[in-house]
């Protein structure tokens, strides 16, 4: 919509057909964990990304406002061995929801493993919270108990590249195929 305009000739591109991110998601309720410190963490290994991984958690305050927000961008995911992330923070006092995830930006895939959510109680001692199929054991192939629907990007659970356990969650966009 300029005076310029220009086309990429004689290289081929992989161009997923999505949104520009894959992403799963899970939440809790925030109540029982309001003022207090919050870590999550997950094991995430990039394979050939042309993106990055990124794990993610926001919070949900009480008339819908936003309050605590992490979404990695300052340290994208992109080494091709399984590394343990972490992102810390302290729920908001009129917190309602805590919703998290993994989620790939742009090509390539990711893998995401044993993801967890802690809370310290009395300051020091990390108790962690129960989350539904948070290593993706419960899964032959497909993802149970997370969100996961971007268009464009596929969702799998695989057997073998694990950080721990049985299985893994596999997350590629469609020009993986």
């Amino acid at each position: 919509s300029g005076l310029y305009r220009s086309i990429r000739t004689n290289r081929p591109s992989a161009v997923s057909k999505g949104y520009g991110f894959g992403t799963v998601t899970t939440s809790i309720d925030a109540k029982p964990f309001r003022g207090k410190k919050f870590r999550l963490r997950s094991y995430i290994k990039a394979g050939e990304v042309k993106g990055q991984g990124q794990m993610w958690i926001r919070v949900d305050r009480e008339n819908n406002k936003m309050g605590f927000f992490n979404n990695m961008d300052d340290r994208p995911v992109k080494k091709n061995n399984w590394g343990e992330y972490e992102i810390t923070g302290t729920v908001d006092k009129d917190a309602s929801k805590i919703f998290f995830g993994v989620f790939l930006n742009g090509t390539g895939n990711i893998w995401v493993d044993n993801v967890s959510f802690e809370v310290a109680d009395n300051g020091w001692w990390w108790t962690k919270i129960p989350i539904a199929n948070s290593s993706f054991e419960d899964s032959d192939s497909e993802v149970k108990s997370w969100s996961a629907a971007s268009p464009g990007y596929k969702y799998e659970v695989v057997q073998g590249d694990v950080a721990e356990g049985k299985n893994s969650l596999l997350i590629s966009d469609d020009s993986q195929s």
